[in-house]
Formats: C-alpha cells, structure tokens, sequence
C-alpha cells in the first residue's frame, strides 16, 4: 500500500511546496562557518574509531549517537532538541529520533511530544527502499520490506499519541537522509542527499532542518481543533477521577440477575439504563461551567471535589482507565459545538495511510457520559455521503441495531472555512493538478573513495570558538595539513582513508553492503500514486461503546449477534436503500445493556450493534463504488467478489449474506474446539492466502473458502472430511444423539449458497458448451439460488435453528477464561430466557411456538436422513480415493525400472548421435499429493489404524488388499 501511495520528488521541489518556501533566507541566517562546522563534526564523529565501534553497537544507534552529539555542539533544528529512542524487541532492534520543544524535553514518550521525527538505519543502498534502478534480489527486498514497515511503525507511533493531518520525517540510513511527509493520501519522498561527505549535503539537511523551524503548528501537520489539557486542568483532573474503579458499576457479562437490591437506583432508570447511568446535566453545573483547559484554582478546590460521578457498566470504565494512563497526553477535541475529552486511542489502523481510523473512549464534557469517538479520513467526492449523515439517516427511519450518533462533522481548520484535507493526492495525476517538475538531481559524490576534507590550522585559528572544529579530537584520523587555506577535498592525498571507507571496511566484518552509489537515471523516476485519492477529515461521535466479538462466551450467543446484524442490514436496506458493503467480524459488536425483560425479570443483554457505514452505497441511485480498490474487508468477501474479481465493485445482498457467514466460520474456528489440527493454517487459507491462478489472474479467491462453498458445500479443506465443532470439556451433560446447532446452522448454509455457484457454474458452461445445457440443475437449486437475492432465505434459516429446541446449544463453549466463575447464570441459556431475550427485542420476529415445534419436528427427521446420507457418501468417497491412490502408488512401483531403462538407452541415442547435445537429465517420477496443507483428524472409528498402516507403506491407503505388504505392493519372493 505504501509503494502505490508514494510520490517522488525532487528536494528543490519539496522546499517550495511542501515548506512553503521558507529556506529562502536561509543563506542570510545560517552563515556558512556553521555549516562547515557541522559538516565537521560529523566526519569528525562518524571517522573517530569507526571500526571498533561498529562492531561494539548497533549501526542505527551509532548514527543516532552522532546526532545527538552534533546536536549538542550546535543545534540541528533551531529552537527545538534533538532527543532518541531505542527499542529492541521481537519485531527487530528499531532507533527513532525526535524533535521536540525545551519544555518537553523531559516527557516521555518522546513521541507524544515530537514535532518531526526521524528514523535511523545502517549506511547502504539495502536499507533504502525508495532506491530505484536495479532489481533488488529476495533477500533485499525482505529488508526494504522490513524498512517500510519501520517507517509506517514510527510514523503510526507518532499520530497516535497526537492529533494530526500529516507528519514530516527524516529517513537517515547511514551517510544518507531522505525527507517524507506522511498523510492519509500518501507519502511525499525526496531524493537521497548524502549529508556527510560534502558541504553541500550538509547545507541541505540543514536548509530542510531550518525550514521545519519556520513552519507554524498547522504547517507542521497539527490539528489545531485538538487542545492539549494540562496536568491542573478542569478536564485533567476530571479525568483522573472518573478512571477509578466504582464498586457499584455493573458487571457487563450477560445474564438474568436474580436479585436487584445491589443494583444502584440509576440503572432502573429507563432513560438512562440503555448506556448505563446518565445523570442529568444539573448535577454538574459547578464543574461544566468551566471550560475544560482552565486549571483548578485553590478557591475552587472544595466545590470540584463535591462532584459526583455517574455509575456504568464495567468495561467502560476499564476502558476509560486504559484511555488516561499517565504517559499519554490528554486533548480536547470539539465536534459540533461539543467538547469532549480524550486520551490514548483504543482502537487504530494497521497503517497512517487511507482511513487512518482512530477509535477513543470519550468524556462528553456537557452531560459528563461516556460516549465512543471515530477519527477517520474519508474519501472525498461530491457524490459520497459521509458516514455520519448515513447513521443519522438510519437513526430517523428507527433501523435498529445501529449506532445512535450523538454529533458529526467535517474537521475545518480554525478559520472554519478550510477543510482539512489531504495533499499527497494533488500530485497523483488521477484526483489532482499539480504535477511533479523534472528539475536537476542534487549533485551527490559518485565514488565511494570520496576524498577526505582538510582543514588549513590557520583558517581554524581565525574561525570563532563557538564555530571552531575540534582537529585535536580527530588528529589521529584525519591530519590537518597546512596547503590550503581553505576546507576542500583532494582526491591525490596520501593520508589515511577518509570515514566512508573506515565504516565500508567495519560493515565488511559483519557483512554489510555500505556501498552506495545512485543510479544513474535520465529521467527522475516518479510514482505517481495511483492508490492516491482525496480524503477530509471527520469525526463522528456515537453513544455506543460496545465490545468485540472476541468478548462472546457461546456460540448462541454469537449466532444471535450475527442473527440481529442481518436484521439491521435488511432493515437499511428496506427503509433506507443502504448497502453496508464492509461486513467483518470488526463491524459485529456486542452492546452490554441493564433492561427489563417482558417477563418481569431485570438482566444484562448483549445487542447487536452493525457499525462502520463509511462504505455504505445507496441502491437506488447509480453511483460509482467507493475506493479505488475495495470496498469491503477482503478476508470476509464473498467467492463469487473474489473468484471473478470483483473487488471494487459495489456488492449485492448475496455477497453481504455470505459475508455474514465468513463471521460465523472465523470466530467460531478460532475460539470453539473443532477436528481441526492446525487453527491457523486453516484460518490463513480460509482468510488471507490468496494463491495467483494462472487460468484466471482475476481470480483472488481463497483456496478453502473456494473449495468449501464451491464445490463441497460443507466447511472443508481437504475437500473430503467435514470440519465439525465440539463443546468444550467441561460440558459434560454433552448429550450425543442430540445435533450441535452450530454443525447444522454451518452445514446448511454452506448448501444454501453452493447452490448460487451451481446455477452460476452451469450458466457460464452452458455459454460456451451446447452440450453443457443437458446437464442443468435441479428446480429446487434454482429456487434456493434466487432466495439469496432477499434476505429471507439466509435470516429465516439461522431464525429457525437459533429457536431450535431439539439441537444442542453449549453454553460457555467459546469462553476463553474460566467458564465455572459464571456457574450462578448458567441457566441463562435455557430456552425459556433465550425467548424472553428475543422476544424483548424490536424488529426481532420470532416464529410462534406451534409452527416451531411442528416445523422442528420435521426438521429433526430430515437433517438425520441427510446426515446418514452424508455419512455413508463421505465413507465412499474416501474409499475411492484410497483406492485410486493405491493404484497409482502401484503402477508407479511397477513402470518405474522400465521408465529407468528407456531413459537411459534415449540417452545414450542421443549421445550417440550428436555429441555437442546435453544429454536429457533423468525425470522424476513422483506422484502429487491430493491431501491440504491443513490437517484434520479423523474422528471415525477404524480410521486411526488405517492411517497407521498407510503411513507405513507410503500411501494413504488404509489397509493393504489381499496378497500384499502394508503399502499394497505385491511381496516379493
């Protein structure tokens, strides 16, 4: 993502765009004996006792060394210090830089706090992943992977801590630096200037250093609208008090509450029990009057301590605790009029670039409640709506199970009449204007023998002491000679070999390429980012704060969210034409409520809560499909999106069922017990691999999600052996003969939506081949096919089996902690309550009792006839390919001397014959393994020993046939 985001561009151009051309006087304010002194002091640190210190410390700490000790002799960054930060850790050993204000000098983290960030790597063209020209082999390109990443790393570190719209960075590797800029469209990069060898290079670090000084906060990248709370703030302190723990919160897990009286009174109130407690604003007069920022003063001291806090469910405050840990700095963010207080982020992107979402747990200053904040960047067009004016379309049609939007808005700067929004993208030639100017390289040294620099004594005597290079420190490598009076190189001296090769000759000892000479290139090379486009900044503020679905602890609990999810998206659907296009597990969430139930009883309820509409589409006006290259989370995508390439391409209410089902698979795999051996190879080629196929490139799909719908119609990998799940151990009421519904539930939606590929299949067959138009599909596999074109079909189905009281429905079968300390509410899950749940619900229909029991009944009957069915095709299709594996070991045996003897007699033909020909190298005869890489274990009786007995002879086959050894061959006598 990053390379098709990147534009290069030449340093020249980069001062005049990107920093408002701001060097212009620099000549006049940075005299040149500065500049020669730094240049000095940096051949005199990086040359003094290179070798031993390369192999004593790391080559990124040494460089960040150097820094800091230039820095100290004179300041780099006028106006700020230069500060550095080593972490070493499973990821890898990673030494960032920092340039920040005196006064936050002594913060920490340093990246909280940091105006420009620089990012340190050894010296060579390996560690460069901007560098064009040669074709990197594998191994380099495993580097400059691991350098981007690096880079993405230190610039996600940064804007989390800070609230900004984009960030400058130096990328120094070695004797080389690179200046970036980062926003959510893209990164701008420089060409490489060496900053060490000549003064030249020195001069430009220095220009682009003293433009970053000139630069104001909003130039620099910061977010003005995001005010930073000191420690004696109103909102500091506030903060620190809300974050202690509350003996009456209430406990989130799910459960009918058999008794009340430790309840506080403010759950039962029905206006405030949805989020918890509520209180009204009156409550807070004293405290909210007072604009968050002002500090505390000693008169008011007794009337903030008097203040009282508001009671909610326990996540949240655990949330909140984690929000306003005490390194992290503290904003105040105003959304549409509204101030609300924020602290470290609890949910972020993978990477800065495209939505850059950011997820907080904010204090709504005014009502003093807990609500969720969402920083993202959405893609900017005319004809997109934002995802806040879409919840609010669905919250005045009264579709449930959505977030309630509290306030929303695009982020203006301070004027209020400037959006922000991204730059990158004006130089991509797709969304923007500008363009990138072939101006002249920088005139970098072409030999790595550079030639070492020479200080005339006299001229050091005449030079200030303040500006004087320190020739004492470094006499022992580079002798000062009095020829010149001035500093200049000579390529013909005799004196020792100048810091380049001193560092070439200690990379050699560790096996480094220090080396580094740039391509020579007629035209400077652009990408011109064509995954680049517009994005403005927004915030929405919802009043859901909601858990993941990695929080469930039964797989009826998860059937049931995922059952309201499709509940939500058919009622957007029918109410508001919206599409939601984005179906993941992370868009699935779990809203703990305290409400009464129809029965009289109180308990904590998990809603469903279907979120991220950002990609939603309207379907009944014509729009093009929002990105340029998804609009969805691809691992949950639908085969049919995946197969024909179809990615970018707005989604049908076929493709957004099966999604749901995608859910259903993923968090019951990697939490239930399964005959699954190897979870995360089953999860990776179910979700991630996606292998190029050569017949179709379009082609993207996974090969277990394709083999499992498409031509199984059963959770499978092998293509042969069902996957199943099993309650865990400690349900040993496990009853046998009973049906585990979420077997059934999988098994029967997989059938479902073979049958659209079936029908599909055939269709695309049937256009090519006349003879294919014989074989069409039954009736009821149309019928089937076109039930998945509504919502009906999939959602009365999973109805049907969730209030199925004739399968079996563990409880606690995903929990991951202990399941006995919920041992008092396990009867939660009887069918009585689980029907006082739905029935609680609106916009939840459920099936009367009568056509229920009568339908389930039927049901029963069929499913057991089918998995007899099953059964005995899953016993005969093992047998056969058994046996056609055994006989292709067998004729292997047997053709293999034969094969041997007429390759060598065609051999010697040919050497015969001609004798410049090579002669044909010996074919190997191997025979291709049928079998997945995923394992599964055999769960039926008698299978375990044929296994045995087929690993001893080299095949799969289980037992040998009568007259032959274990592997089936024919014994010799």
């Amino acid at each position: 993502m990053v390379r098709n985001c990147t534009i290069f561009m030449r340093l020249g151009q980069f001062e005049s765009d990107c920093l408002h051309n701001l060097t212009s006087d620099f000549a006049s304010n940075v005299s040149d004996a500065i500049v020669r002194k730094v240049w000095w002091s940096f051949n005199e640190d990086l040359g003094k006792d290179g070798a031993l210190e390369m192999e004593l410390e790391k080559p990124e700490a040494k460089y960040a060394r150097v820094w800091s000790n230039v820095n100290r002799g004179q300041p780099l960054c006028p106006g700020f210090d230069f500060h550095t930060s080593t972490r070493a850790g499973d990821d890898g050993f990673k030494q960032h830089g920092y340039f920040v204000l005196p006064q936050d000098l002594q913060e920490c983290p340093p990246a909280a706090y940091a105006q420009y960030a620089v990012e340190f790597k050894p010296n060579g063209p390996n560690y460069d992943p901007f560098r064009v020209g040669d074709t990197p082999s594998s191994d380099v390109s495993e580097i400059h992977d691991a350098v981007l990443e690096d880079l993405q790393s230190n610039a996600k570190e940064v804007m989390n801590y800070q609230h900004r719209t984009a960030l400058f960075m130096l990328f120094v590797y070695g004797e080389w630096f690179r200046v970036m800029r980062w926003d959510p469209a893209g990164i701008v990069v420089t060409e490489e200037v060496n900053y060490a060898r000549r003064v030249e290079g020195t001069r430009a670090l220095l220009r682009v250093l003293y433009g970053f000084s000139k630069l104001s906060s909003e130039q620099q990248g910061h977010d003005l609208n995001a005010v930073r709370l000191s420690k004696s703030s109103y909102g500091y302190r506030r903060m620190d008090i809300l974050a202690r723990a509350r003996c009456d919160d209430l406990d989130y897990e799910e459960r009918v509450l058999l008794k009340t009286s430790n309840v506080h009174p403010s759950f039962f109130d029905p206006a405030t029990s949805s989020n918890g407690s509520e209180p009204a604003a009156s409550q807070f007069d004293e405290l909210v009057h007072h604009d968050p920022t002002d500090p505390v003063l000693p008169s008011a001291e007794p009337q903030f301590a008097r203040v009282g806090v508001s009671y909610v469910m326990t996540h949240v405050r655990e949330a909140f605790r984690k929000a306003v840990r005490a390194k992290h700095p503290r904003y105040r963010i105003r959304v549409d009029g509204k101030d609300f207080l924020v602290g470290e982020p609890l949910v972020s992107g993978e990477v800065p670039l495209g939505k850059a979402m950011r997820g907080y747990i904010a204090l709504e200053w005014l009502t003093q409640r807990f609500v969720f904040l969402k920083d993202t960047w959405e893609p900017l067009r005319n004809s997109w709506e934002r995802e806040g004016a879409i919840i609010a379309k669905l919250n005045a049609s009264g579709v449930p199970s959505v977030p309630t939007l509290v306030a929303h808005e695009d982020v203006h700067h301070l004027d209020g009449v400037r959006m922000q929004v991204t730059l990158t993208d004006r130089y991509s030639g797709t969304f923007g204007n500008k363009v990138v100017q072939e101006l002249p390289p920088f005139p970098n040294p072409k030999d790595t023998k550079a030639a070492k620099p020479v200080m005339d004594d006299r001229l050091a005597r005449k030079l200030p002491s303040d500006t004087r290079p320190r020739l004492g420190d470094c006499s022992k490598v580079y002798p000062a000679t009095m020829s010149n009076a001035i500093m200049r190189a000579r390529p013909d001296s005799d004196a020792p070999m100048p810091f380049p090769m001193v560092l070439a000759q200690a990379g050699k000892k560790e096996g480094l390429n220090t080396g580094h000479n740039p391509p020579t290139i007629p035209i400077f090379h652009k990408i011109l980012g064509r995954g680049s486009q517009p994005r403005v900044h927004t915030r929405i503020v919802l009043k859901e704060f909601c858990l993941s679905l990695n929080s469930v602890s039964s797989s009826r609990q998860l059937v049931r969210l995922i059952y309201e999810a499709m509940i939500a998206h058919e009622q957007a659907y029918t109410r508001c034409h919206y599409i939601h296009h984005d179906i993941s597990s992370g868009n699935i969430l779990a809203y703990p409520v305290f409400m009464k139930m129809p029965s009289g009883r109180y308990a904590v309820f998990w809603k469903a809560i279907l979120s991220d509409w950002g990609y939603a589409m309207r379907t009944d006006i014509a729009l093009p499909p929002k990105g340029s290259t998804r609009t969805g989370t691809r691992a949950y995508m639908s085969v049919y999106q995946l197969h024909m390439g179809l990615y970018n391409h707005n989604s049908t209410i076929a493709d957004e069922m099966e999604a749901f089902l995608h859910v259903l698979v993923h968090n019951a795999s990697k939490s239930m017990k399964s005959n699954i051996v190897e979870v995360d190879e089953f999860l990776n080629s179910y979700f991630l691999c996606s292998p190029k196929d050569p017949l179709n490139p379009e082609n993207v799909c996974q090969v277990a999600k394709r083999c499992s719908i498409m031509h199984c119609g059963s959770l499978t990998v092998t293509g042969i052996e069902r996957i199943t799940f099993s309650p865990r151990d400690y349900n040993n009421y496990y009853d046998k003969k009973r049906t585990l519904a979420l077997n059934r539930l999988i098994a029967q939606l997989m059938k479902l939506f073979q049958t659209r590929y079936i029908v599909w299949q055939w269709r695309t067959d049937a256009g090519r081949d006349i003879e294919a138009r014989d074989s069409k599909p039954p009736q009821h596999v149309f019928d089937s096919a076109a039930s998945l074109k509504t919502h009906e079909g999939v959602r009365s189905l999973v109805g049907k089996i969730l209030l199925d009281d004739s399968l079996f429905w563990p409880a606690w079968d995903m929990a991951t902690n202990n399941p006995y300390k919920y041992s008092r509410v396990v009867d939660v899950m009887k069918a009585a309550d689980f029907a006082d749940y739905l029935a609680a619900l609106p916009n939840l229909p459920a099936p009367k009792a009568e056509k229920v029991q009568e339908a389930s009944v039927e049901e029963v009957q069929e499913a057991r006839a089918e998995e007899v069915q099953e059964a005995r095709a899953d016993k005969a299709q093992e047998a056969r390919v058994s046996d056609q594996d055994q006989a292709a070991a067998n004729a292997d045996e047997d053709a293999r001397p034969q094969k041997r003897r007429r390759i060598e007699r065609t051999r010697a033909n040919n050497v015969g014959a001609n004798a410049n020909v090579p002669a044909a190298s010996e074919p190997r005869v191997t025979r291709s393994r049928s079998a997945a890489q995923i394992r599964v274990t055999r769960s039926k009786a008698g299978q375990g020993k044929a296994a045995e007995a087929g690993a001893a002879g080299g095949s799969r086959a289980g037992k040998g046939r009568k007259g032959t050894g274990a592997a089936g061959r024919p014994r010799r006598r």
